[in-house]
């Protein structure tokens, strides 16, 4: 049985909008690459860095600014995984100049990052992070060569 997938996207930044149809492509992708059986709904919103690092402090101690926090809000093996992905554009620009990356592109491998940790993957362990990173980029490589490079578009009003 193929998964279902469900994606609400909300922005609190006027100046960003969120190309939904191709957010929902790109998850619709990871999850027929990773055979999720499970039905996928996931809540997107784009924040600003007063709030990502508001929620930052109170979920990870951290008092600054992220690029991306994910939460997973309810799991059910073989029935439906649930959870919430926040992104500051802020952020991933600053680092994306910073780092010399294209910023769609690692928007793009931000948001992938924020699924696998909804998927369990993780970063704390040397290890893990290898492997998170190994498939993070995997996943990207596939996504920007299958959509062609017209995944997303974060417009400025």
């Amino acid at each position: 049985m193929e998964s279902k997938v469900k994606l609400e996207c909300s922005s609190k930044l006027k100046k960003y909008k969120v190309n939904k149809s191709a957010l929902k492509n790109i998850i619709k992708m990871i999850v027929e690459e990773l055979g999720i059986k499970e039905n996928v709904s996931i809540s997107f919103a784009i924040l600003s860095k007063p709030e990502i690092q508001k929620l930052n402090k109170l979920y990870r101690k951290i008092d600054k600014p992220t690029n991306v926090l994910s939460f997973l809000i309810d799991y059910e093996e073989g029935k439906r995984l649930y959870g919430e992905i926040l992104i500051c554009p802020e952020v991933v620009l600053e680092q994306s100049k910073k780092l010399g990356n294209n910023f769609n592109d690692y928007f793009i491998l931000l948001f992938i990052h924020g699924i696998l940790h909804l998927l369990g993957y993780d970063h704390e362990k040397e290890k893990d992070r290898l492997i998170m990173e190994e498939k993070e980029e995997e996943l990207l490589n596939k996504i920007l060569q299958n959509l062609k490079r017209q995944v997303i578009e974060l417009c400025l009003r």
